[in-house]
């Protein structure tokens, strides 16, 4: 479908709908209308990615705001909080490797495993190195952008998480 509105009117590419959502990112009209035509029902379009990064990002959310500061009684989950959740991922991650020289694992120090990001350490499955987890967190937020067609919001991320990777 994206193909097809490309070669039809690629100005449908430039053309974003800004979320009146709080925490919400824009996306381009041609994703939108793509992505709503497969979901076939009234409701917002499903990305995928995106979806699944909210998920983790409430389940971040209730074990370490509540358990750490226990000041948000409803921590809110939306597109700008996974990415509030990222960037405090990868500077956590930058700081492990600057006084770390080791690939011990750490608690709250967020880990790839098999299985997905952990911030736990997990004993029955061994993570990638700390590079390949910041690696692996930049793909996952490119992907983010890139289904909702935000060019400007992908260029914005790529410029500014180039120094993570040392």
């Amino acid at each position: 479908m994206l193909t097809y509105l490309k070669n039809k009117d690629s100005t449908l590419f430039q053309n974003m709908i800004i979320q009146h959502d709080n925490g919400e990112l824009p996306q381009s009209y041609a994703h939108w209308w793509c992505y709503e035509r497969i979901q076939r029902t009234n409701s917002a379009p499903s990305y995928p990615v995106q979806n699944k990064w909210l998920n983790i990002n409430r389940e971040w959310n209730e074990t370490n705001v509540h358990a750490e500061t226990k000041t948000i009684d409803n921590p809110t989950t939306s597109g700008t909080s996974v990415f509030a959740m990222f960037t405090c991922w990868l500077d956590i991650l930058y700081v492990d490797i600057v006084l770390h020289s080791d690939e011990n694992i750490r608690e709250n120090v967020p880990r790839l495993y098999a299985s997905g990001i952990r911030w736990q350490p997990h004993a029955r499955e061994t993570p990638k190195s700390r590079r390949e987890t910041i690696q692996y967190i930049i793909q996952q937020s490119n992907e983010i952008f890139l289904e909702r067609g935000f060019t400007e919001g992908y260029t914005y991320w790529e410029k500014n998480t180039k120094k993570y990777l040392i």
